[in-house]
């Protein structure tokens, strides 16, 4: 898995603060005006050249090293410098960007320092806390380090299942239109033929033969215009309000007044099929 990218904050922060730490333990152990100047320098120029580049990994390790060394010795001597709180900020942001083998190798750093202080200076207890210190550090920040990849990976997680789902929606949605379309042209097409073959044999029949096309082809435009409207309904957008049902047995007789009138005989017969009113109107009416 690749290095989590830095933390988005603005890139003066980091180095500041190790400036600021470096000043405050070399004031701290009464170190020469130009001594104090230098480390501050030392450490500012080593914290801004990894914060504004957003090193991770190694990289931002072996840069963090000269800040790291210039608190060392600013505070070296004294365990009750607070300026030993810049090995935890090198620590925390070292845990905050990089991997685990990253992290153990800062820490054995600030280990191997702190053991060297104790060895050079004999036991005190102030040692011992900085070194729980450091270890509390590198362990909080690489939990929330884990925190920010976990939410990372839930995201894209999320951003495929939404594109699975679209995706899917998108073939339930042909499916329908297909089924929708190729039901209603095929029964067009069977009456458009039984038309043609009673032409000349049954012309009455054609006449039947052709509303039921009719009855057919406008079935299937108003289904796909509520399956649109559906579909923008579900977008946001304003569905188109169905059209009304006329009366069983009648449609559209296609005439300016848009008068209606059976289209398959007596207004009785068991064939009449309920029509959609007319499209221009709104309504429709008997002859």
């Amino acid at each position: 898995m690749s290095e989590p990218s830095a933390p988005r904050v603005p890139w003066p922060l980091p180095p500041a603060a190790l400036a600021l730490l470096t000043w405050v333990g070399a004031t701290t152990a009464s170190r020469a005006v130009l001594a104090s100047a230098a480390l501050v320098v030392v450490a500012a120029t080593g914290g801004a050249l990894a914060s504004r580049h957003r090193l991770v990994g190694w990289r931002l390790l072996a840069t963090l090293l000269a800040p790291a060394a210039a608190t060392i010795v600013a505070c070296a001597g004294d365990p009750r410098n607070v300026g030993w709180f810049g090995l935890l900020v090198a620590v925390g942001w070292v845990a905050l960007t990089s991997g685990p083998a990253v992290v153990g190798g800062v820490v054995a750093l600030v280990a191997a320092t702190l053991v060297a202080q104790l060895l050079l200076l004999g036991p005190a207890p102030g040692w011992v806390t900085w070194a729980v210190g450091t270890a509390f550090m590198a362990g909080a920040c690489a939990f929330a380090r884990r925190q920010r990849q976990l939410v990372d990976e839930l995201r894209s997680a999320q951003a495929e299942l939404a594109e699975w789902a679209r995706t899917d929606e998108r073939h339930r949605i042909a499916r329908e239109m297909h089924d929708l379309v190729g039901h209603g042209l095929t029964v067009t097409l069977l009456h458009l033929g039984s038309a043609r073959l009673a032409l000349e044999d049954d012309p009455a029949a054609v006449g039947a033969s052709l509303a039921e096309a009719e009855r057919a082809a406008r079935g299937s435009l108003e289904d796909v215009r509520d399956a649109v409207a559906t579909l923008r309904a579900e977008d946001g957008d304003t569905p188109r309000p169905p059209a009304p049902t006329c009366p069983r047995s009648w449609r559209p007789t296609g005439s300016r007044a848009h008068r209606w009138t059976c289209g398959c005989g007596a207004a009785s017969s068991p064939t009449c099929r309920p029509r959609a009113a007319s499209p221009s109107t709104g309504w429709c009416r008997s002859p």
